[in-house]
């Protein structure tokens, strides 16, 4: 799952698989380069979706957009690790090679799509552009194919409302028409960063099942980036928790989120809303900026379980059977059970 391929250390990959390895990215920040991201790997497989779990500034994002290039332009630099995809790291292109991954190869939606899409330009125009710019058709042919893509992905007389502007649609219909800008160029893999933020419970479950019903049809590979464990739950065969720019743990979706065996996805569980449960539990404190970062475990100032040896020594990721891992050095101790 999140063990990288072995064929991926030779520089390739099988037919479709994005594989992130040891990945550790900076930012310049108070006249200095301070990492964000520290040995982060990962592996999506075609019709395979993983999710990405964690609080704000966990390094998820930033995750996401490192894949695609997007690090750059926000001033980040890769300085160690590799991306690979289709036998080439994509750390390693540049910009005008990177074009031709991104869109056609590799599908982006973003959070807040209404911020997403351009308020000059018919939506209509916005998906035909993603295509011409990644197939050599005519004008016409482009927007045909924006037609069709808008009637896929469930939006009500589509020939028409491509003539229309983001503003005269809802948030959950712009979602809609990000994810047809998304599947556009016919990628293998869509990265999903936050895709049901702001949306409502109702719109939330359609725009998943949207996306369930795409990845069904097109074998499509998801990276899928959340904070909440609920959607998780309900999209991902396997997930990684990070914290602090780290791989906390890892595994089979539904065995991490049923026996969580590091504090703080017990401490991620334990912060959700539930029926039966009137009283939330938070986790004390907040997670450190990339230059606050403890200097042993990330997580041990917010830590319950914590002792002296977690303030003196950096864990490592141990990955045991099934592709599991955690990163604590009371693993074989500790057993927390989600409630």
């Amino acid at each position: 799952m999140i063990a990288p391929e072995t064929q991926a250390r030779t520089g390739g990959t099988a037919d479709g698989v994005l594989v992130v390895e040891d990945l550790c990215v900076e930012f310049r920040m108070m006249n200095r380069w301070v990492p964000v991201l520290d040995n982060v790997s990962l592996t999506v497989r075609p019709g395979h979706t993983v999710g990405l779990a964690g609080e704000s500034g966990s390094g998820k994002s930033v995750t996401a957009s490192t894949v695609l290039g997007l690090h750059r332009s926000a001033g980040g630099r890769a300085t160690g690790g590799h991306v690979w995809f289709d036998g080439r790291d994509l750390l390693t292109l540049d910009d005008v090679e990177l074009r031709g991954v991104r869109g056609a190869r590799i599908g982006l939606i973003l959070q807040q799509p209404q911020r997403s899409l351009d308020p000059a330009f018919t939506v209509g125009d916005q998906i035909a552009e993603t295509i011409r710019a990644h197939f050599q058709v005519s004008r016409r042919e482009a927007w045909g194919r924006a037609v069709t893509m808008l009637d896929e992905v469930g939006i009500p007389s589509a020939a028409r409302r491509a003539h229309e502007y983001p503003h005269t649609f809802s948030g959950g219909m712009c979602q809609r028409v990000m994810i047809a800008i998304a599947l556009a160029a016919d990628p293998q893999i869509l990265v999903a960063d936050e895709p049901t933020t702001a949306l409502d419970v109702t719109i939330q479950a359609q725009v998943l099942g949207l996306l369930k019903e795409q990845q069904a049809e097109r074998g499509l590979g998801i990276l899928f980036i959340t904070h909440d464990l609920g959607v998780i739950a309900e999209m991902c065969d396997t997930m990684a928790v990070m914290y602090a720019g780290q791989v906390v743990e890892q595994g089979p979706a539904a065995s991490v989120l049923r026996r969580p065996r590091h504090p703080y996805t017990h401490g991620l569980l334990a912060a959700m809303p539930r029926p039966a449960i009137r009283r939330l539990t938070p986790i004390a404190g907040r997670v450190p900026a990339p230059h606050e970062m403890p200097a042993a475990c990330r997580f041990e100032p917010r830590c319950a379980f914590s002792t002296s040896a977690c303030k003196a020594t950096v864990p490592d990721l141990v990955i045991g059977s099934n592709e599991s891992g955690v990163r604590c050095l009371r693993r074989d101790e500790l057993t927390v059970v989600a409630r």
